[in-house]
């Protein structure tokens, strides 16, 4: 590599280009929260899902958590609900790539509703499923999991 007419930043761009980082994919994690229990420090994208319908409000769902098949057919039900799902999918999509290229070894992606047991859930659950088809190290952590009465 030449380095002579390169600046520090150019030349981490060649050497990196020459390694072809590529060949080990970047970790993506989708992190559910309740935002009554505050947004995420780590956080590099947040995504407000309390505009969607709310689970909770349902009596047969409330107790049960967005990995529940019956809280998910619910949730499918409504265009919002696919809408929001598909526009992150989309903007992710877009910007993964740039993400990765810029060095990154990992990014958190962190979805937001009220109580972090329904909507976000769902959310996070269903788009690390479809962006771990084009990604291998896609990792779900539910932050208030913990606190759940069903999972």
């Amino acid at each position: 590599i030449d380095s002579s007419d390169t600046n520090i930043h150019q030349l981490r761009r060649q050497v990196w280009n020459f390694v072809d980082r590529r060949t080990s994919d970047m970790s993506i994690v989708f992190q559910s929260f309740a935002y009554k229990h505050g947004v995420p420090k780590d956080a590099d994208f947040i995504f407000d899902a309390r505009i969607l319908p709310n689970p909770y409000w349902e009596e047969d769902l409330r107790a049960l958590s967005g990995v529940n098949e019956s809280v998910k057919l619910w949730l499918e039900k409504d265009a919002q609900v696919i809408k929001m799902s598909e526009d992150i999918e989309n903007f992710m999509r877009t910007w993964l790539p740039a993400i990765q290229d810029s060095q990154r070894s990992y990014v958190t992606i962190c979805i937001g509703c009220t109580g972090g047991k329904h909507r976000s859930v769902f959310l996070a659950e269903r788009l690390s499923k479809s962006l771990g088809k084009q990604h291998e190290n896609v990792l779900v952590h539910h932050r208030e999991m913990s606190s759940w009465d069903d999972t």
